[in-house]
């Protein structure tokens, strides 16, 4: 991987930065609500209104060439994301729905998609989502 760098995210723009290197790419005006590392080229982000998006950072193997932003899927508006492995993240909200799920990432024709895991549920949960 390319040298290391800062991911600077606004409520209109994701932004890689180094060293007088930046690249960006827009973003619907949202509020990111939550965010987690998958790897050293990939960022999961979710906003107020629950959309989560990855982030991949299209490189050479020296340097960030182009970012790329994908909505995956809509959930409760997350307070937290981590990314488990094998293509599972846990993505936890702090709303009143005290909702918690497991979703399995996974390439679509037209990308990347989110599906929520079936049978799994947290002792938080409150009410359905």
């Amino acid at each position: 991987m390319c040298d290391p760098g800062c991911l600077v995210v606004g409520t209109q723009t994701v932004a890689f930065c180094k060293a007088g290197i930046q690249k960006a790419v827009r973003l619907n005006p949202a509020v990111i609500t939550a965010w987690g590392k998958v790897d050293d080229t990939r960022y999961l982000l979710s906003d107020a209104a629950g959309t989560v998006y990855v982030v991949v950072l299209k490189h050479d193997n020296y340097q960030v060439l182009t970012l790329v932003l994908e909505p995956l899927g809509i959930t409760s508006s997350a307070s937290t994301i981590s990314y488990l492995n094998n293509g599972f993240a846990f993505i936890g909200s702090g709303t009143i729905l005290y909702c918690v799920h497991i979703y399995r990432l996974h390439r679509a024709p037209c990308g990347h998609s989110l599906t929520v895991h079936p049978g799994v549920r947290s002792q938080l949960e409150r009410t359905p989502c």
